[in-house]
């Protein structure tokens, strides 16, 4: 049985769409729709890493960290045009853009269902300075300017 991950924060959050994905699923056998609600950061791992793909069908967003996570672990994505998650997966073998159409969720969860492969999603992130040691590195050096004119005045 294939277990599809979902971005869903909140099932009762009517921004996230969740109506779109329940009935995207229902087009395919076999799929599961896991909410990410009572994780911690390891298990949320875990899953990305478990689960054959990462499902966004949110009317808003901004630049949602769920996206550049399930990238960092090469789990495959799809989702809606929403935030710049366009532009973050785009060129990505195994990420997707649909149309927030059932039939089109479905037909690209097939398609990375018969694909089973991770994705190269994690190289997109660290070429964009986006991995964790690299923010880390980019707010020290802030701290430190900041210190250095502060100790000025």
């Amino acid at each position: 049985k294939k277990i599809f991950y979902n971005s869903v924060a909140e099932l009762r959050n009517k921004v996230k769409n969740y109506a779109l994905a329940q009935k995207a699923v229902t087009l395919v056998n076999g799929c599961q729709l896991i909410e990410l609600k009572g994780y911690d950061r390891v298990q949320v791992n875990l899953l990305m890493n478990a689960c054959d793909c990462l499902l966004m069908t949110s009317d808003k967003e901004a630049s949602p960290m769920v996206i550049k996570e399930a990238m960092l672990c090469g789990c495959p994505i799809i989702s809606v045009d929403v935030g710049d998650v366009k532009d973050m997966i785009s060129g990505i073998v195994g990420c997707f853009i649909v149309r927030r159409e059932p039939e089109d969720i479905a037909d690209k969860l097939l398609h990375i269902f018969e694909l089973r492969e991770r994705t190269d999603g994690r190289n997109r992130i660290i070429q964009s300075g986006l991995d964790l040691s690299d923010i880390a590195r980019r707010i020290q050096t802030i701290y430190e300017d900041v210190c250095r004119i502060h100790a000025r005045k």
